[in-house]
């Protein structure tokens, strides 16, 4: 993830505090789902 947004970076500069503010709030949301997960399927992850 964190190399496609170094992609996007390159590719659009200009655009580069967007792209910044989007890769927080996916980073975000992809932590608020993991915490919304049951604990049975967090540890079970761990285990892995």
């Amino acid at each position: 993830n964190d190399r496609h947004i170094a992609d996007l970076l390159e590719t659009f500069p200009e655009d580069k505090e967007a792209i910044l503010e989007i890769s927080k709030k996916a980073t975000i949301l992809e932590e608020e789902n993991r915490l919304k997960l049951p604990k049975s399927v967090l540890s079970s992850q761990l285990c892995l």
